[in-house]
């Protein structure tokens, strides 16, 4: 509100666009310039989705003010498997110098036959390879009413190309199912076995 010219004075705005099935595509966002009267570009908001209507990318980008151009800042990309279940995620940054996307976050999953999570794989961005490498996993056990009962925790090992075991949850349950054991697992390397750490009841 400008007080001399008992006016309001504008901000900021935004517009949207949206698909055939009303999903939002852009999100623009604008301030307003008081030297030009005029609306400037501030940052927008890119979304596409797959034939489910499932979110497979979204791309955050900033107006720069001196070149006139868009600048990527963010993206984050998604794939689902034929049944729907999300199958990766992976989010990438935008690096100005050398001018390409960083990896910051990947993680990609398996479902069995019930849609229940069996594998949690962890990757890292490899910086020489300009690609994601393997670093980490866990695998998930049920019994056949979808109850947990293990978490197993590995970790890649670059030089041998194999998983080594690093941790494990295992659960039980008992017979009326409303009690539950929980034991805390480490895997000791020198005797190629499990070491038990705690005991929940």
């Amino acid at each position: 509100w400008l007080n001399t010219d008992s006016d309001w004075l504008p901000s900021a705005k935004q517009d949207y666009k949206y698909d055939s099935l009303g999903c939002d595509t852009l999100h623009c966002s604008y301030l307003w310039n008081v030297n030009s009267h005029d609306w400037i570009n501030s940052s927008k908001e890119e979304r596409t989705y797959d034939e489910a209507n499932h979110l497979t990318s979204y791309r955050y980008s900033l107006w720069n003010t001196e070149t006139h151009e868009w600048t990527p800042f963010l993206k984050t990309l998604f794939e689902f498997d034929s049944t729907g279940n999300l199958a990766s995620y992976a989010e990438y940054m935008f690096s100005v110098i050398p001018g390409s996307w960083i990896g910051q976050i990947r993680e990609e999953y398996q479902y069995n036959a019930n849609n229940y999570r069996i594998l949690l794989e962890n990757f890292s961005w490899d910086f020489l390879l300009n690609d994601w490498n393997k670093n980490s996993k866990t695998d998930y056990t049920y019994l056949g009413d979808g109850r947990e009962i293990e978490q197993e925790y590995s970790v890649w090992d670059e030089n041998g190309n194999f998983w080594v075991p690093a941790s494990k949850l295992v659960t039980t349950y008992s017979n009326d199912a409303d009690t539950i054991t929980q034991i805390d697992y480490y895997w000791k390397q020198a005797i190629n076995q499990w070491m038990e750490i705690n005991k929940y009841q």
